[in-house]
């Protein structure tokens, strides 16, 4: 049985439990709501690269799925295009040189240092590694470039599968609440009081929330990067001998 996320955790929620963490429940002064909001979501931005650097593919939400923004215009004789709005990781890329229906192929996403032949000769539709069978990518410089480039225009003629960067929690939006599983939510309260604390000379208690953090942090993991498989999120203490 996978953990689950029923019901929600809004941001006023967030905030509360942020207070709670940090004693200010009765001086709302000391750490106001606006102070609150912007350290959440400095940590909620953190959290998302903190979670692609550890399993990247198998982090399922906020995703652009080769519809909408993460469809790309394909242009004669151009190799290079920009990411779709607000891109983190890419998962997946398609292209399509004909225009005609499910005439797409894979494209396989290369670093750029594995590439043998000058990637200068992509000028003039040249190719230089890739086929229209087999094309290949590779990422440089906020643009992905295409080999063998396109010498037709195809509308949509490449699809992106994407991580996008989360959008900020925000106070007239009360009812949102953040992407991953509810299950951990309260880590970005850790993460936010952590910070104030030890900004109010509170480092004992900082590094206290800070541990709750990381332990919900590392569960996370584990979490996502199991969900889809038959065993289930496990947690154990560690035995130790002090004898």
């Amino acid at each position: 049985m996978q953990l689950g996320s029923t019901g929600s955790i809004d941001l006023t929620t967030l905030i509360g439990s942020t207070r709670f963490h940090t004693s200010t429940l009765d001086n709302t002064s000391a750490f106001t709501d606006a102070q609150i909001i912007a350290v959440l979501n400095i940590k909620y931005r953190e959290l998302q690269a903190f979670i692609l650097s550890e399993i990247m593919n198998d982090w399922k939400e906020n995703t652009v799925n080769g519809t909408s923004t993460g469809l790309i215009n394909l242009v004669s004789g151009t190799n290079s295009y920009s990411f779709p709005t607000d891109m983190m990781s890419i998962d997946r890329l398609e292209i399509n040189y004909t225009g005609t229906t499910n005439n797409y192929v894979p494209v396989e996403i290369k670093m750029l240092a594995t590439i043998k032949p000058a990637i200068s000769n992509t000028t003039g539709n040249i190719a230089i590694s890739g086929t229209k069978n087999s094309p290949i990518a590779w990422v440089r410089d906020g643009k992905i470039y295409i080999d063998p480039i396109a010498d037709v225009n195809v509308t949509g003629g490449l699809k992106v599968w994407c991580t996008s960067l989360i959008s900020d929690l925000a106070a007239a939006s009360p009812t949102g609440e953040p992407v991953f599983n509810k299950a951990f939510h309260n880590i970005l309260p850790l993460l936010a009081s952590s910070e104030w604390l030890e900004n109010n000379d509170q480092q004992n208690k900082a590094n206290i929330k800070m541990q709750k953090a990381e332990l919900l942090k590392r569960e996370m993991i584990n979490f996502y990067s199991s969900r889809d498989s038959d065993s289930s999120v496990k947690v154990e203490r560690e035995n130790k001998n002090f004898r």
